[in-house]
C-alpha cells in the first residue's frame, strides 16, 4: 500500500485529562480545497502540554501536534 492509499495513520492522542497514547487513528477522506500531507516532523508547544495535564482542551479526543513540516502527496477537488 502505498501513502496516498492509507487509511490510518500514528498520532498521538489525548482521551482524556492525563489520559495520552500513541496510537493508530484512521483518515479521513479530502474534501474540496484540502491537501494530505506526509509529515517528516511535529513538534509540541506548552497548549499542548496544558491540553495534556490542565483544562485547556475543549474536546477529547483531540490529536497533539500542530507545529508540522512535510511533503504534500495528494490534493483534494479543486
Amino acid at each position: 500500500m502505498t501513502h496516498e492509499e492509507a487509511s490510518s495513520m500514528k498520532a498521538v492522542v489525548v482521551d482524556a485529562c492525563g489520559d495520552i497514547e500513541y496510537k493508530e487513528v484512521p483518515t479521513n477522506h479530502l474534501k474540496s480545497n484540502e491537501v494530505k500531507l506526509l509529515i517528516k516532523a511535529a513538534g509540541i508547544c506548552s497548549t499542548d502540554i496544558d491540553r495534556v495535564y490542565g483544562s485547556k482542551s475543549y474536546y477529547y479526543p483531540i490529536i497533539l501536534g500542530h507545529e508540522m513540516a512535510g511533503e504534500a502527496i495528494e490534493l483534494g477537488a479543486m
